[in-house]
Parts: structure tokens; sequence; C-alpha cells
């Protein structure tokens, strides 16, 4: 009895960690620090013009269809020219 609720514990505990909110820290090429969040689903992301302290929602654009489409919205993107370049909305990402 009691190996079951340990397995029931652990299958909680891994659910919780996997389908928990990661936040990424990135530091931008003008040296400031953005937090954002990854939207699996690509549902929601927050305006360009949220201006509120909190970590913003964005999506990740994997072609242009998609850049063109989330263009006003915080977003993931390479750049253009096929280089390793990554961008968040218009800025470029060190690290």
């Amino acid at each position: 009895m009691t190996s079951i609720f340990l397995i029931i514990l652990a299958t909680i505990g891994l659910m919780n960690n996997i389908s928990s909110i990661k936040e990424y820290k990135l530091t931008m090429e003008d040296g400031s620090n953005k937090i954002v969040v990854l939207q699996k689903s690509s549902q929601y992301a927050c305006p360009l013009y949220c201006e509120v302290e909190h970590s913003h929602h964005v999506v990740v654009c994997k072609d242009e269809v998609d850049l063109e489409r989330n263009n006003s919205l915080h977003h993931i993107s390479m750049s253009k020219n096929n280089t390793e370049t990554i961008y968040c909305s218009t800025s470029k990402i060190l690290s």
C-alpha cells in the first residue's frame, strides 16, 4: 500500500514539473535583460506595446508566414539570412 502511495506522489510531482511554466532570461545586444516564457501551443503572446513588469509570453516563429502573422507580438525568430542569429521581437539575443 505504501509503494502505491509513493508511486502516485512521484507521478504527481513529475506531471507538475512537466507542466510548470519555465522562464528564460535573455541577454540582449543592447545590454538589457528580458525574461520570457515560451508558449508551447503558440496560442497567446504579449503584444509589443506591453509595458507591464513581468515575464512576457512569446511565440516562436518558424518561418516567414509565422513571422508576418505575429509581428505585433513578442516573438522569437531566426534571422532572414539563415545565420544562427536569433531575435526576440526586434532585438538580437546574445545569450
